[in-house]
């Protein structure tokens, strides 16, 4: 027995010897090829290859021959490897190669044609070897060989995607294209597939000629084989490249009309449409399930996810007028009153609070509703919103005392979460507000720390902006009427908080708090639907103050509303790609970044 485990022993130890050897020679044979030692990388090739006979070093042992002009030697090796293998069809091609790199066109040309001239009608046979001329980079014949494989094969395998990959890269999008739609008539399964290749040719060099040609090719294919709804869906795919979600919307309604099982991408759609900006499309996606009835499943998640978008659209100032903004107060009103008031509504409950406080003048309504749904069984988190969201309309109607017992009671029930950093920023800027600077700041500054970059970033400025007006001003007037006309803000009172502006401007003409008055009547402006006005002062603090705190906030700004407002891509593309260039170290690198990709269309 134990002759027998020592012989086990041996045998097992040879072999991981003999492995080890294996590995170090071809790392050490790949690092001479990589530091272009051909001549000292050859030996050790041809010492793996004659050992295990590995193609792969074969390949790499020949191009060492090659490297080192060694073309006669080149020749011999492959022709005596054919007399070996003459199964083996791709020597023909590296016979071929090296007949090519010594000028010997006509005699690398009769290599080529013989190898696909004996390939064997098999699959693999035929993909073996357009490999083989693939790698060499002879792309016109792998075209060959796939095209005889096809024919050799009686169709029953067409090598679509094979050849749509060397026309991608001989640069022939419609040929790639043909081979891409032939394939998915004949498998519609793979549609992923066909995409996931095109979403990266797309963003090439020549990705809007292949965009191009790919929508007309679509709508012939869709002509001629009305039947076939991948043709639809890869065209529906190609608008949202393309940021069409119009097009998008109008083909997978129409789809949804005759297939009857698109909702889910109609409600992806609206959502991807929303993400983009497209509040109108993702409006009419999400109107569109509704309509559809309740015996649609995808009703009730279409119903929320329109009142969600008709909220942003309030919010960024797109829903202008007393009575629309109403009619959408009203559309949460009922969808609340259908669904009732639990757990699932109460993000709507909360938005809806939102509307009727900051939009419709309905302070008391707002507050009733919400202590309404404090009295639901909510989650801790979502308990601690609805009272930060209480106590900023507390503030609102000018409760101060109410409003910073409701921010203490959150911080102290969140202590270390982000609801915790929130109402604890809360509570020192309404501290900020009611000129207690020094105890605002000392929260802020406690606050610089957050987890949360949004909380900590916005601790630092207000923090900063404290200490260097009253550093300059003793007795902080300037700063009081500031923070005083913030607050303005916050209650809707924005005539007020302009004058308030205006008699700083007036009063301290030198004053370090210009580039802030400019930055919040802008803002002011932008509520107001005065897009124009709100520009104009931002390009003020770019134009004067743009080396200061807010020139990255001015330049980020004036792209939003360019993107979201004034539907202007290019201009805000160029803004954002301006914020990268300008402030490399701004806080909005990170959504600049995103922004501008998005809209180049990455």
């Amino acid at each position: 027995m134990k002759k027998i485990t020592l012989f086990v022993f041996f045998i097992s130890l040879v072999l991981f010897v003999s492995a080890q050897k294996k590995a170090s020679d071809s790392q050490m044979a790949m690092q001479y090829y990589r530091n272009k030692e051909y001549a000292k990388a050859a030996i050790y090739f041809e010492k793996i290859f004659n050992k295990g006979k590995s193609k792969v070093y074969f390949t790499y042992y020949l191009r060492c021959l090659i490297e080192m002009d060694e073309h006669k030697k080149a020749e011999k090796i492959i022709k005596k490897q054919l007399r070996k293998k003459p199964v083996d069809i791709s020597y023909y091609v590296d016979l071929g190669y090296v007949y090519k790199t010594l000028g010997e066109i006509e005699k690398a040309k009769k290599n080529f044609e013989l190898a696909i001239e004996k390939m064997q009608p098999q699959r693999n046979a035929v993909n073996k070897l357009a490999n083989a001329f693939y790698g060499k980079r002879e792309l016109e014949y792998a075209e060959k060989t796939y095209l005889k494989g096809r024919k050799i094969l009686n169709g029953s395998y067409l090598f679509n995607l094979e050849l749509a990959n060397v026309y991608t890269s001989q640069h022939q999008n419609q040929k790639m294209i043909d081979e891409f739609l032939s394939y998915l008539y004949q498998k519609q399964s793979g549609l992923k597939t066909v995409e996931n290749r095109l979403q990266y040719y797309i963003r090439g060099n020549d990705g809007e000629d292949l965009r191009n040609k790919l929508r007309i090719s679509l709508l012939k294919k869709i002509q001629e084989h009305p039947g076939q709804v991948v043709y639809n869906e890869l065209l529906v795919w190609l608008f949202i490249q393309e940021k069409n979600f119009r097009s998008a919307f109008s083909q997978l309604r129409a789809l949804d009309r005759r297939e009857r099982h698109f909702e889910s991408q109609i409600l992806n759609l609206g959502k991807l449409a929303r993400t983009n900006n497209d509040f109108d499309i993702s409006e009419k996606a999400f109107r569109y399930l509704v309509e559809k009835g309740a015996e649609n499943i995808f009703y009730y998640s279409g119903r929320s996810e329109l009142l969600n978008t008709l909220y942003l659209k309030v919010t960024a100032g797109l829903v202008k007028t007393d009575a629309e903004i109403s009619n959408v107060e009203q559309q949460f009103i009922n969808v609340i009153a259908e669904l009732g008031r639990n757990k699932k509504t109460v993000v709507l409950i909360k938005q809806l609070a939102h509307l009727q406080a900051f939009y419709l003048n309905k302070a008391e309504a707002a507050i009733q509703l919400l202590e309404s749904a404090l009295k639901l069984r909510l989650s801790r988190e979502m308990q601690a919103e609805c009272r930060i969201k209480l106590a900023d309309i507390m503030l609102l109607t000018g409760d101060v005392w109410e409003a910073s017992l409701l921010y203490a009671q959150v911080e102290k029930s969140n202590k270390n979460n982000p609801n915790g950093h929130q109402a604890k920023f809360k509570k020192a800027q309404l501290a900020y507000y009611i000129g207690n600077f020094a105890w605002a700041k000392a929260q802020l500054d406690v606050l610089k720390a957050s987890t949360s970059k949004l909380i900590s970033n916005n601790a630092f400025e207000l923090s900063l902006k404290i200490e260097d007006n009253m550093a300059m001003d003793s007795t902080e007037t300037a700063l009081k009427i500031f923070a005083r006309a913030e607050l303005l803000i916050h209650q809707n009172k924005q005539s007020r908080a302009l004058q308030a502006f205006d008699s700083i401007s007036t009063l301290f003409p030198t004053n370090s708090l210009l580039d802030d008055i400019l930055y919040k009547k802008a803002q002011i402006m932008r509520k107001q639907g005065k897009e124009d006005k709100a520009i104009e002062y931002l390009k003020k603090i770019i134009d004067t103050y743009g080396y200061d705190l807010l020139g990255d906030d001015a330049l980020f700004t004036m792209a939003e509303i360019y993107e979201i407002n004034k539907h202007d891509e290019d201009k805000a593309m160029q803004l954002y790609k301006n914020v990268l260039i300008e402030y490399p170290s701004s806080i909005y690198m990170v959504e600049a970044r995103k922004r501008f990709r998005r809209l180049r269309g990455d």
